[in-house]
């Protein structure tokens, strides 16, 4: 309550002139047409309400793009996962369905524990999944560089047969249809 309205009011400004910047829109479209579509529908949509609702119509805008993509509703919470041990020292982690942001946690907690955890490598086959999300890219590869920090390895396999939806290297990938 002690900070005037008008410094508050400024760096809000502030910050939405640094997010509405022509470079941001280039930049979220050269990671994909889908981004700058859920970019720009949170953005319209927090200047038509409030940032609160703005920001849930921004996450009702990427899961009815996933759900159009084929992904099942179930899968957009619940990664469905299976790991094996391959031996003693790799773990075998085979995805299904859809690898996305709102079950990135969940993914990631499996990652860590039959792998960091178990001091294991891992090999994430997600070859079975039908959309990897552009989150889910970058966050595994911050996940691999946590693992070569434990001197172990987090290998990702099976994106040959997905097609990456931008030139970006953290592009969201969608499985393509058999022929």
């Amino acid at each position: 309550h002690r900070i005037p309205n008008a410094a508050l009011a400024s760096m809000l400004i502030f910050t939405g002139f640094r997010l509405a910047s022509p470079n941001e829109f280039l930049h979220v479209y050269k990671v994909g047409v889908e981004q700058l579509t859920i970019f720009v529908g949170t953005l319209v949509a927090v200047l038509l309400t409030d940032l609160l609702v703005g920001i849930l119509i921004g996450i009702g805008i990427e899961f009815a793009i996933h759900l159009a993509t084929g992904v099942s509703f179930r899968s957009l919470f619940w990664p469905s996962l299976d790991a094996r041990a391959v031996d003693e020292s790799e773990v075998l982690v085979v995805a299904d369905q859809s690898a996305v942001f709102s079950n990135w946690l969940i993914l990631r907690r499996r990652l860590e524990k039959v792998g960091l955890q178990a001091h294991r490598n891992v090999t994430l086959d997600l070859s079975g999944t039908r959309l990897v999300d552009h989150s889910v890219m970058e966050k595994l590869h911050e996940l691999e560089g946590d693992f070569r920090g434990a001197g172990l390895e987090l290998r990702v396999v099976g994106l040959e047969n997905h097609r990456p939806l931008s030139a970006h290297p953290m592009a969201t990938r969608l499985r393509r249809q058999a022929v």
